[in-house]
């Protein structure tokens, strides 16, 4: 079972050992009514009524005259296929509306944006094996270095989410990891902005040895023979929205189920893993 959401700090209750085998048993027991006495019984440990209540405070779980219950839906592969393909069609000719060379920038700013469910609140299941998309972003005020993906590629936005993770690196990673470590992010993309922008004006000179390059280089931002070449487009950061809104669903969170579904149809017809970019916002 894959969880959705809008809110960052429910990953913490995902990940507590109690939320699995919990909401499992609620939904197992269908529409029979579950009152404390049974919770208990089920799960006796020490900690349970507290986590019950964060569950209830969170809602994800309903708590109405003393009986118990799931508050999230979880949704089977059959459920809303003819809005998922009806919204998937309509995105893909907007796509082809785009230039070729620039379908994957404007799935990765305008579709993206389009399928996140920002306004309101959401939080569902999948009982079925999604795909995980991810759009990272890292950076200073100048300049935005953005990844859209499916699987962990080798990039900055990647490895400071890593970072801020704390994991342990990928081993893809660890050659970037020993040459930068856990520099600061803003610190690290005020020299990286020097280097761009002079590279972009065919001005840069190695004058001596750089890890801000040289992690450039390793995370194939730029490339070099004889001279350093850009490897990702430069964008100019836009405010306003090519699409807009289409009545999908009654509620957000269906609304945000059947975005998600379209987003990954629309990735695995156009073959896209991962696609790098830098935002220029200034």
């Amino acid at each position: 079972m894959q969880y959705f959401h809008s809110q960052d700090d429910r990953r913490k209750l995902i990940a507590q050992p109690l939320f699995q085998p919990m909401i499992d048993y609620l939904i197992s027991q269908g529409t029979q009514d579950i009152i404390l006495r049974q919770l208990k019984k089920e799960f006796p440990q020490k900690k349970m009524e507290h986590f019950l209540d964060q569950m209830i405070d969170n809602g994800l779980i309903i708590r109405e005259n003393r009986r118990y219950r799931c508050a999230f839906p979880v949704y089977d592969q059959k459920d809303f296929r003819e809005e998922i393909a009806q919204l998937t069609q309509e995105l893909m000719q907007e796509l082809l509306k785009q230039p070729e060379s620039q379908r994957a920038l404007f799935l990765a700013e305008e579709i993206w944006h389009f399928c996140r469910e920002t306004e309101t609140d959401y939080f569902y299941a999948t009982a079925f094996s999604v795909p995980t998309i991810e759009r990272l972003e890292a950076g200073n005020e100048n300049y935005r270095f953005v990844t859209l993906q499916q699987e962990n590629e080798v990039s900055l936005p990647t490895y400071f989410h890593l970072q801020k993770q704390q994991t342990t690196l990928p081993e893809e990673f660890q050659a970037l990891g020993q040459l930068i470590g856990d520099v600061n992010e803003a610190y690290f993309f005020d020299q990286v902005e020097v280097i761009i922008e002079r590279i972009c004006e065919n001005k840069y000179k190695k004058r001596r040895e750089s890890i801000f390059l040289d992690a450039l280089l390793l995370a194939n931002v730029l490339s070099h023979n004889e001279q350093y070449h850009l490897l990702l487009p430069v964008v100019e950061n836009k405010k306003d929205s090519l699409l807009e809104e289409r009545p999908l669903a009654q509620t957000s969170v269906e609304r945000a189920f059947i975005k998600e579904q379209a987003l990954v149809a629309l990735m695995k017809e156009l073959e896209v893993k991962s696609y790098s970019y830098i935002k220029k916002m200034i």
